[in-house]
C-alpha cells in the first residue's frame, strides 16, 4: 500500500505547513516490517510509513486520531527537508530516555517558546496537537491540564518561518530506506 498525497490530504495539510513541504514529492506507506513495534508509525528520509493499523489510503477521510498521527509524521517530513537529520535525532532520543522511547514526545509550552527548544518528536506533536485543537480535538502531549491555541502562539510562528523545502545538503541515511 502507497499512495501519493491527495488532494483532501493537501488541503489537510496546506493550513499548517503551507509552502513549507513538498507536497508532490511526498509518498505515504506502510510499516509492514513493523520497524519500532506493530503501532508505531516512522519517517526516515523523509517518506512516513504510517504503522498497518493507522495507513489509509487518503488520511483526508480518516478520523481525527489517524489525522493528528499524519499530521505527526508530516513534521518528520517537514524536519527532513529543513536540514534535520531526523534518524540520528531519534537514536539519540532513545539512548536519551534509556529505551523509553515514550518518553520523548511530552512537552510544555511557555509564552517564549521556541519551535527549535524542542526535540524532533516533542515538535512534530506540537504541530500535531495545535493542529488538533484547530479541529476541537484534544491535544495528545501538550502537559497543560488545558491547553488552548493561544498557548501555540510563539512556537507555532516560529515553526512558520523555516521557509519553503529544500533537500539535505549531506543526505547520510541508510540509501536502503
Amino acid at each position: 500500500m502507497v499512495h501519493n498525497l491527495t488532494a483532501g490530504e493537501k488541503a489537510l495539510l496546506n493550513p499548517i505547513f503551507k509552502l513549507m513541504l513538498p507536497y508532490s514529492r511526498i509518498v505515504c506507506k506502510v510499516n509492514t516490517d513493523n520497524i519500532g513495534g506493530s503501532g508505531n508509525s516512522i519517517t526516515p528520509k523523509g517518506t512516513p510509513y504510517f504503522s498497518v493499523s493507522v495507513y489509509t489510503p487518503d488520511f483526508s477521510t480518516a478520523g481525527l486520531a489517524k489525522q493528528w498521527v499524519f499530521v505527526h509524521e508530516m513534521t518528520h517530513v517537514w524536519q527532513y527537508y529543513h536540514g534535520q537529520n531526523v534518524i540520528l535525532e531519534a537514536i539519540g532520543l532513545g539512548i536519551q530516555k534509556m529505551g523509553n522511547y515514550g518518553a520523548s514526545y511530552a512537552y510544555a509550552l511557555t509564552p517564549t517558546s521556541n519551535f527549535g527548544d524542542f526535540n524532533l518528536e516533542q515538535q512534530a506533536s506540537i504541530v500535531a496537537d495545535y493542529w488538533i485543537l484547530t479541529k476541537g480535538g484534544i491535544p495528545q502531549d501538550n502537559l497543560a491540564k488545558t491547553p488552548k491555541l493561544a498557548d501555540y502562539t510563539s512556537t507555532m510562528k516560529d515553526f512558520s518561518a523555516g521557509g519553503p523545502p529544500h533537500r539535505p545538503s549531506l543526505d547520510d541515511y541508510p540509501s536502503t530506506w
